[in-house]
């Protein structure tokens, strides 16, 4: 049985995706991240999560998605097309990624007394003052 989850106010899971995907655009300056010298990008931008998207504490982080194009998009499951994902965005970020994605999200909140409408709206916030957007 999947249990639904309750949708917290001013912070939809497809609002903070949405608010994700234009930060990770800017982040990157709105160009795939593998587009090289061969020029062999082809399709729309899309951003992508380096941790999986169902990873609760990485899902809205900005720092976890870089953009490609739909054709690098499509291989960045492979093993080639990671390790240079990797090498772009560095061993400090990737470091702290791995940390979030081993951590209990649940953990995470009692820890920090919030709850999941606290975060998800801390979020939000983050997204927000990253795009320099009041919504």
């Amino acid at each position: 049985m999947t249990r639904k989850k309750s949708t917290v106010p001013g912070a939809s899971h497809s609002l903070l995706m949405g608010l994700w995907g234009k930060a990770v655009r800017k982040k990157w300056g709105g160009e795939c991240i593998l587009d090289g010298p061969a020029g062999v990008c082809d399709g729309k931008l899309e951003a992508h999560h380096i941790v999986r998207r169902h990873t609760m504490l990485t899902r809205y982080y900005v720092h976890n998605g870089v953009t490609l194009c739909q054709y690098h998009h499509g291989m960045a499951g492979g093993p080639t097309t990671r390790h240079e994902i990797d090498e772009r965005i560095g061993p400090a970020v990737l470091d702290e990624l791995s940390a979030l994605e081993r951590e209990s999200f649940k953990d995470y909140l009692i820890r920090r007394g919030l709850t999941r409408a606290d975060f998800l709206l801390a979020a939000k916030k983050q997204l927000l003052d990253f795009l320099g957007d009041p919504l």
